[in-house]
């Protein structure tokens, strides 16, 4: 098995989602469903490695590079033991699925809970599934939309997918947006910046050129991202040139393109610090419409009453 020393691991059939943990719990994201966190930050929780064990052929442990158990100061690295594991307890006397989280399991501890057997998938080429060592049948994992468990599988009318592709984590940037890339080279010129001026920054040009692997986008196509991100790009016909908006415009373009409370009240209960710059005007419509009586189809949605509810506070707060 050619397995990379450090790797992240994503379900087959969901190119964008990526086993991730923060602290000891665990969830399969995107970066939409983490759009929060910054690129690296996100990265930095979905690097894994695979810590062979003697006993059984291809028994080995899940550890979470970066993690650190009780008592160790530096997070684990690959080829060197500590960290934490993949963990998860079937009952033998009520077996069933097992949440996943991060423990901490020494040397011979806790075998039942974090030992597992790394299969090469019979489905998929290249990918692999890891089955419980000391439960045989029960399988690492994913039920969409975000949750990894330990559960039987074999069956064809098994839910969840237990095919995982381990990713070497030096193609990391790989993954980078467009809008990752070109927000920080706008933000750097202070204001307006022509699309000239923008093809020849060095980062896009590596961008395009290392990542994409395509030449940089002429100007028409600039044009058609920007006016289709139109609530985060401000782009100037005359002079061909385009500027980021901050966090407060952009989110006043959001609510007045809001047509009712169901569109305005997720984007303000959603919105940061930025609520407090928030234009006059882009405030007192969604006051206005955040105040109309709600639908009585409404009053059955539980969502769509608590973020009424926390969007009327934030703009009152």
């Amino acid at each position: 098995m050619r397995i990379p020393k450090e790797f992240m691991m994503m379900p087959i059939g969901f190119p964008d989602k990526f086993i991730r943990y923060q602290g000891t719990r665990l969830a399969v994201h995107s970066r939409a469903d983490a759009a929060e966190v910054e690129f690296q930050a996100f990265f930095d929780d979905t690097k894994w490695s695979l810590w062979w064990l003697p006993e059984v052929n291809n028994m080995c442990r899940v550890r979470a590079l970066g993690s650190k158990a009780r008592g160790e100061r530096m997070g684990a690295v690959a080829g060197l033991c500590g960290g934490l594991n993949l963990s998860f307890y079937i009952d033998p006397m009520s077996p069933t699925l097992s949440d996943v989280s991060l423990e901490d399991a020494r040397k011979g501890e806790k075998v039942d809970k974090v030992n597992f057997i790394a299969v090469p998938s019979p489905a998929y080429e290249g990918a692999f599934r890891f089955e419980a060592a000391y439960r045989r049948g029960y399988y690492l994992i994913f039920l969409p939309p975000t949750h990894l468990r330990v559960a039987p599988f074999g069956d064809d009318d098994d839910a969840g997918i237990a095919d995982f592709a381990l990713v070497d984590f030096g193609i990391m940037f790989r993954f980078i947006e467009m809008e990752e890339v070109l927000q920080p080279a706008v933000s750097a010129y202070k204001g307006w910046v022509s699309l000239a001026d923008l093809r020849r920054d060095p980062n896009i040009a590596l961008y395009f050129s290392n990542i994409l692997q395509k030449p940089v986008w002429d100007n028409e196509d600039f044009i058609t991202y920007f006016e289709g991100h139109w609530e985060t790009w401000e782009y100037n016909k005359k002079s061909q040139s385009v500027r980021l908006r901050p966090p407060e415009e952009k989110l006043a373009q959001l609510l007045n393109s809001a047509r009712d409370v169901d569109g305005i009240a997720p984007i303000i209960a959603s919105a940061k610090e930025e609520i407090n710059r928030l234009p006059l005007p882009a405030a007192a419509k969604a006051l206005i419409v955040l105040a109309a009586a709600p639908k009585d189809t409404e009053c059955l949605d539980v969502s769509r009453a608590i973020n009424r509810i926390t969007a009327q506070k934030k703009l009152l707060s």
